[in-house]
């Protein structure tokens, strides 16, 4: 994420100046050259400062200092769920869970099912058990359109690239 002078595109320093790997792998666990970061305060202040750039790019951002983070798959990982009238009671691969609307469900055109979270700025998927029972959660009309029928909430689910 720098170019030539040591800056990151939007102008701000870098923290590369030593290579690292800071990644989310396929499961949502974050890595650091490799090895997992497990400190609870460490996993929350990273991910309360990753953010995505138009490039599709992902980074944290810590005041003036950015750095790369390597995403395998989606930053997030729904390990929980529940529907409740609210909307989507959901526990993440790193602490808190929230409650989401299902008007940020999404599907890509190759049928993956996620979810937009942080004020819809960052994609998020389902685990295999979160995943089944959303599942239980959809529909599908015959024109194609797919439907979130939960607890007091019937919406479409829009398809959109991520």
């Amino acid at each position: 994420m720098q170019n030539g002078n040591g800056t990151s595109p939007n102008g701000h320093k870098s923290i590369e100046k030593e290579p690292y790997t800071l990644a989310i792998d396929r499961d949502g666990i974050w890595t650091y050259n490799g090895l997992p970061l497990i400190h609870p305060k460490g996993l929350a202040m990273f991910k309360d400062h990753l953010q995505r750039a138009d490039d599709g790019q992902y980074f944290v951002k810590f005041g003036p200092i950015t750095g790369p983070v390597v995403v395998a798959d989606f930053p997030y990982v729904a390990r929980l769920l529940s529907a409740t009238e609210d909307g989507l009671v959901v526990q993440w691969n790193t602490p808190p869970g929230e409650t989401i609307s299902p008007d940020h469900l999404f599907h890509t055109p190759e049928g993956t099912v996620g979810i937009r979270v942080r004020q819809g700025a960052l994609p998020a998927k389902f685990d295999r058990v979160s995943g089944a029972r959303l599942g239980d959660l959809l529909d599908a009309d015959v024109d194609g359109t797919v439907w979130y029928r939960g607890p007091g909430r019937h919406v479409p689910v829009a398809c959109a690239e991520f």
